[in-house]
């Protein structure tokens, strides 16, 4: 499969959702891909309270889903954000741009 997702986790969701699975996936591209729009919005902004809000819940989606790289990038730009202290911010949310992109990919095939 990939290692952006873990297998076993997906497949479990998977046998546990049956036909809802794909609104699972639905749900997932959706929220990710508001929370990613909200957040470039925020980092534009320097609002470190948004960042952290925005990033918190795209972690919970991962970590949920087993996509735990992706969930490991939001909790780093998470701690930050609470700390005050982003650093590398564009940096960081291109690289989770990057592994969205992966993950996603991921949960498209195997739909």
């Amino acid at each position: 499969m990939s290692d952006e997702v873990d297998s076993d986790n997906l497949n479990m969701l998977r046998d546990l959702l049956g036909d809802k699975f794909g609104e699972l996936v639905e749900t997932f591209v959706e929220d990710a891909t508001q929370r990613m729009d909200a957040m470039q919005v925020a980092l534009a902004k320097n609002d470190l309270e948004a960042v952290r809000r925005e990033v918190h819940g795209l972690k919970g989606s991962c970590r949920n889903i087993g996509a735990n790289p992706l969930g490991d990038l939001c909790h780093t730009m998470e701690t930050q954000a609470y700390d005050g202290a982003l650093d590398n911010g564009q940096q960081q949310f291109a690289a989770m741009e990057q592994r969205l992109a992966a993950v996603i990919a991921v949960l498209v095939a195997v739909q």
